[in-house]
């Protein structure tokens, strides 16, 4: 076997490794044997000088290629966040992998946080980019085993990038164990995106043209960042506007591309809202709630939401998409199978908040746009009016005889009227039987603030009209009740 056949195989073992891969894909396609030699000789050695040496004398070829090698830069979370327009370093004594990963990040102000033994380092680094005088550089003294000190000097920087709009990365590669727990400390609780530089190591030494520009997750994402989590335990409540009120007053001081995904979050905020007060019935509005929802939740970057959230919320989308289709604009009676199962789902949000009251009287609104949804049914190609009188009502049904022919159609009316004209529709006939269950438990609603007096309406009261209600909507609706009313939940925006 001869020398190339034999580095040829080393290569390919080494290629095995992910961390590796990236730069002998490249230098292959480059046809630069220089470097892929320095990668087979630094991974054949096992003497630790050795390794240094090939270390320090690639330096200056990496610097050449770290942009073309480093694929991370391609991820579309890091591209949030990289070119970033500040960057803060914890500085320990050796200069190169800062140097890299100020290539990488191409920030205009550079912040290093430096020790008291690392201050040279700091100064090495600062002087390497004299070519760059666009870039400015900050050098601040902090302790290298107390954290506080690290701690109050990114909060300078950060209250500083958030007043200017910077955007703002922290990379604690550099330094000691007790920096990187400071800046993770800080970082994590401000939610400044933290970068690393990570490669593959052989005996403490990286290999050189191995190192990847890595986002580290902050955990606050994941178990609950406190001030996230009250806006979403809003949202649960359905204190919408709250919440987005809440969305503007934490955003202040947050760096510019956490804010970016705050201000999504705030519009998804403001859609649910809107939704649900019915805005989307707006006789004078076109609605686009569906639209804007998933505009929101496939921004690029956006991860402020638990996946099983986003799921809910294009279940969501599909639903307002057929809601929105049965817009009309200038009318006050827009009735449909979505627009039904839309009341019935609002019914059930004001009941997990013990609004009894309102509840109730959504029901009875909701029982008023059955026989009408009926009516729609039986003559889905005629423009039936909202207002309606009993004579034209007569006529459409081929009724002659009806009492007070220029009054407005009733809903008793209405039922008597299509049970008349429909004998033989059974579920017209049970309509009508849970329209006289309604009247007998009518007296407990007009008691109350919504009708004609000020009681208030118990739980029980409202699980009573509740049941018929239900019952009521599958006589037209069975086989797809579950499935529109699962459509039309809104999220559980924190324990889903």
């Amino acid at each position: 076997m001869d020398g190339s056949e034999s580095n040829e195989n080393v290569l390919n073992e080494m290629e095995k490794h992910e961390l590796i891969k990236p730069a002998i894909e490249y230098f292959r396609k480059e046809n630069n044997k220089k470097l892929l030699n320095r990668l087979i000789m630094f991974h054949s050695s096992d003497d630790r000088e050795k390794l240094v040496s090939i270390s320090k004398d690639s330096f200056a070829d990496e610097l050449k290629q770290v942009k073309h090698i480093n694929k991370e830069i391609n991820n579309p979370v890091l591209r949030q966040i990289i070119p970033t327009d500040w960057l803060i370093l914890t500085v320990g004594l050796r200069k190169e992998p800062l140097i890299i990963s100020i290539l990488l990040a191409s920030p205009q102000k550079v912040f290093l946080m430096h020790t008291s033994q690392s201050k040279k380092t700091a100064q090495e680094v600062e002087d390497h980019f004299s070519y760059a005088p666009h870039i400015k550089f900050h050098c601040r003294q902090v302790d290298e085993v107390d954290p506080s000190r690290l701690y109050e000097e990114t909060k300078i920087i950060f209250d500083k990038a958030g007043k200017e709009g910077k955007r703002l990365a922290f990379d604690p590669t550099g330094g000691r164990k007790a920096m990187s727990a400071g800046a993770a400390a800080v970082s994590f609780y401000y939610s400044i995106p933290m970068i690393y530089l990570h490669g593959y190591e052989k005996m403490g030494i990286m290999m050189p043209f191995t190192e990847q520009l890595k986002l580290i997750p902050n955990p606050y994402d994941k178990f609950g960042d406190i001030e996230l989590r009250i806006v979403l335990e809003l949202a649960n409540r359905y204190n919408f506007i709250e919440a987005k009120d809440t969305i503007s007053l934490i955003s202040t001081n947050k760096p510019i591309n956490l804010r970016g995904q705050l201000s999504i979050l705030s519009e998804i905020m403001k859609v649910y809202h809107d939704w649900d007060r019915f805005k989307h019935s707006d006789k004078d509005m076109k609605p686009g709630f569906s639209r804007k929802l998933q505009n929101a939740i496939t921004t690029e970057g956006f991860a402020l939401l638990k996946d099983c959230v986003i799921k809910q919320i294009k279940s969501n989308v599909q639903f307002l998409e057929k809601l929105e289709l049965n817009w009309k604009q200038g009318s006050r009676d827009m009735v449909g199978k979505y627009r039904i199962i839309d009341l019935y789902s609002n019914i059930m949000r004001r009941k997990k908040q013990g609004k009894y009251e309102e509840a109730v009287a959504l029901c009875y609104r909701l029982f008023e746009m059955l026989p009408r949804y009926v009516l729609h049914s039986k003559f889905p190609k005629k423009e039936i009016s909202s207002t309606i009188k009993n004579k034209e009502l007569g006529d459409l049904l081929g009724i002659e005889h009806v009492d007070d022919p220029d009054k407005k159609v009733s809903l008793a009316t209405l039922i008597k009227c299509l049970v008349k004209a429909f004998p033989d529709d059974k579920s017209i006939e049970k309509l009508n039987d849970y329209y006289q269950e309604t009247l007998g438990i009518k007296e407990g609603r007009n008691a109350s603030i919504y009708g004609h007096g000020t009681q208030p309406i118990s739980k029980e009261e409202f699980d009573e009209i509740k049941i018929i209600v239900e019952k009521a909507i599958k006589l037209f609706l069975s086989n797809e009740f579950s499935q529109l009313v699962d459509q039309s939940t809104f999220p559980d925006f924190l324990d889903c």
